[in-house]
């Protein structure tokens, strides 16, 4: 599966459109119904998560590390965490929000999300060199 995250639009997965604010049955038609339901949906072995609203409107894409995503032209499971971070900052301003202590970032002019499992300077740095997630999310999704 390839995927394109889209900042503000959504992704195109497979050559195929799949817009933020969509509904879930129009999402479903392109990705299927998901494998499983735990508040959200996961799809392809939980390398692709989606997450409706409270109007069952498309709101969060997710890629996990696994998948094959692209943002902004660099495969971002292969791009160094340092450098995606670089890219992402470049592109979205000053409006970053650094809410778990270097864990995650929301660069919210974009509507980009990233996460990862743990910090650069742990025990296990040669398993971390990238992030394990990485989204795209419509506008208000954090509040």
């Amino acid at each position: 599966m390839q995927i394109k995250l889209i900042p503000g639009t959504g992704a195109e997965i497979d050559g195929k459109r799949l817009l933020l604010g969509c509904s879930r049955g129009e999402a479903e038609v392109l990705v299927g119904k998901p494998e499983s339901e735990y508040g959200v949906c996961y799809y392809h072995s939980g390398s692709l998560v989606l997450d409706y609203g409270k109007d069952d409107t498309l709101c969060y894409i997710e890629c996990r590390d696994g998948s094959n995503a692209e943002l902004y032209g660099v495969n971002v499971f292969r791009t160094d965490e340092d450098k995606l971070y670089e890219i992402l900052a470049a592109e979205n301003g000053d409006d970053i929000s650094d809410d778990e202590d270097g864990y995650s970032y929301r660069f919210n002019g974009i509507g980009v999300s990233i996460w990862r499992e743990s910090l650069p300077d742990s025990e296990n740095t040669d398993e971390y060199e990238h992030w394990d997630t990485v989204g795209v999310f419509a506008p208000g999704y954090y509040g």
